[in-house]
């Protein structure tokens, strides 16, 4: 029995299981091989089965069939050069939202090149869910490289139309893909044309999605990918993503509708396992997201050795992380938000060399802040190079406990406001803060500032071994009075201007 279309639905976003559908029709082939086996080329090759690039026909049901006799006898799917038109697979095929589809291990699909072959969709998808292509649950050690894939021609386009598609709610009771992950996928060497038109919505060039806990997306690279137009993210990841590596792509967030790297674990799960490292992050244009990656309920992750022009990174309520080696030059930042910021949960986070720019509207180059309960922790920032030509904190921390604070150059640009770290006590008390051997220069209102609220003081707090030059007060302590005898400890600092902080 086939699935109606609203039951498709409800199996897409829930993780219910499709029942075996029927195939597609039996596709002509124009040579004389026979469908089952490799051609010459060592590859099942969509031409012979009927398909014929740039003539604007209708290439999916041939393309398809070389992906399922490559699924049944192994073997790479190859497109050669052209371009290859693709339409929605119909009702009543194993994937109804995608072009291309696959739930068998060891799919390898690849074109001749970037810029010599393109796999196109157009059309009226009439306001549906679309995948170019799709890789499903029971999908493993497969890999997808070396073409363009277009779908600017696209109409009356859904959120959820992504251009590839690592993980979905499509599977099936009958071949047990039900309780199979989407397993060791590699995105390599692909270019995007994936924009969104004015007045519709579509979704991301790469979209993530482990989708119930039995499906997760484990072990992806997506690597070398020009994700040059999005129409909503780049790189979209959501709940049940494991091991995912994202290196030397280019995001281009002036064509891309929002956010250039979402991670965000919808659900109440954690994802776990992301390396995001020697990427370029590029936006110019003002306005839009505030950051150009973001991560919310992640643990286990690196962000490091990336560049980022335009804009910086925000982490939502994530553990055991690392930023690491981050060139970022910000001039699009909103103001009060920090370049590189952390809200909610912060535990055991270490930032550390990074090279930091902050130009345009004032804010901090490093925010931790609590929210929803969730308190920082447990962070290191470390050996950093924070730049700062507005008004603000360099370092801002908010409620901070385990936390330290050392071996950075900390340079303002002159602004009365400006200070180097600020430190305040306004949810509880500060515990175990370490500011230690930084060089701080052009901060006028305070190399360190101690304050917050009145109601909460600082125990264990040791400023020490720093050094500043053309700043205000060296250490300013402010809303204090509660602070334990011998809280605030400090001694061998370098300030260019005297403390002032009457508590010991």
């Amino acid at each position: 029995m086939q699935c109606n279309h609203s039951i498709a639905i409800i199996a897409l976003l829930s993780g219910a299981c499709l029942d075996k559908p029927a195939s597609d029709p039996p596709v002509a082939s124009t040579s004389s091989m026979l469908t089952g086996a490799a051609g010459p080329r060592g590859c099942f090759d969509p031409a012979d089965y009927g398909a014929v690039p740039d003539d604007g026909l209708d290439d999916r049901a041939a393309a398809q069939r070389a992906i399922d006799d490559a699924a049944v006898n192994g073997g790479d799917v190859c497109f050669g050069p052209g371009t290859w038109d693709l339409t929605r697979s119909p009702a009543g095929t194993y994937n109804r939202f995608a072009a291309l589809s696959w739930h068998a291990p060891h799919i390898n699909l690849r074109g001749a090149g970037v810029f010599a072959t393109t796999l196109r969709v157009s059309g009226d998808q009439g306001l549906a869910t679309t995948y170019v292509i799709s890789l499903d649950p029971g999908s493993s050690g497969s890999s997808v490289s070396d073409f363009t894939i277009d779908t600017s021609g696209m109409t009356n386009t859904d959120e959820q139309t992504h251009a590839i598609a690592i993980g979905t709610g499509v599977c099936s009771t009958t071949n047990g893909t039900c309780s199979m992950p989407v397993a060791d996928t590699t995105v390599q060497r692909v270019r995007f044309n994936h924009p969104v038109r004015a007045g519709e919505r579509k979704g991301d060039c790469v979209h993530l999605l482990g989708n119930i806990d039995s499906t997760p997306a484990v072990n992806s690279k997506l690597l070398d990918l020009d994700l040059r137009a999005c129409a909503r993210s780049g790189v979209g990841v959501q709940r049940g993503v494991q091991g995912l590596i994202v290196s030397r792509c280019y995001f281009d967030g002036d064509h891309t509708g929002a956010t250039m790297f979402d991670g965000e674990a919808t659900g109440g799960g954690w994802d776990q396992g992301l390396v995001v490292s020697d990427n370029v992050f590029v936006r110019t244009v003002a306005g839009g997201d505030t950051y150009a990656l973001t991560l919310t309920s992640q643990t286990h992750y690196s962000i490091a050795h990336n560049v980022f022009l335009g804009r910086g990174l925000f982490a939502y309520r994530t553990t055991d992380g690392v930023i690491e080696g981050n060139v970022v030059d910000a001039v699009d930042a909103l103001a009060g938000t920090g370049v590189i910021e952390f809200g909610n949960r912060t535990e055991r986070i270490t930032i550390a060399n990074n090279t930091v720019h902050r130009r345009g509207l004032g804010g901090s180059m490093i925010k931790l802040q609590p929210h929803s309960g969730g308190l920082p922790g447990g962070v290191a920032i470390t050996g950093n190079t924070l730049l700062n030509d507005t008004d603000g904190a360099a370092i801002f921390l908010h409620s901070p406990v385990d936390l330290t604070v050392s071996g950075n150059q900390l340079i303002g640009n002159g602004g009365a406001n400006s200070m180097a770290v600020y430190a305040a006590a306004i949810s509880r008390q500060v515990e175990n803060l370490s500011i230690t051997g930084n060089t701080i220069r052009g901060m006028p209102f305070a190399g360190v500032r101690l304050g917050g609220s009145a109601s909460f003081g600082f125990a264990a707090t040791v400023v020490g071994l720093n050094t500043s030059r053309a700043t205000g007060p060296g250490l300013r302590c402010e809303n204090t009075a509660t602070s334990l005898p011998g809280a605030i400890v400090r001694g061998l600092n370098n300030w260019s201007t005297p403390e002032s902080c009457p508590v010991n």
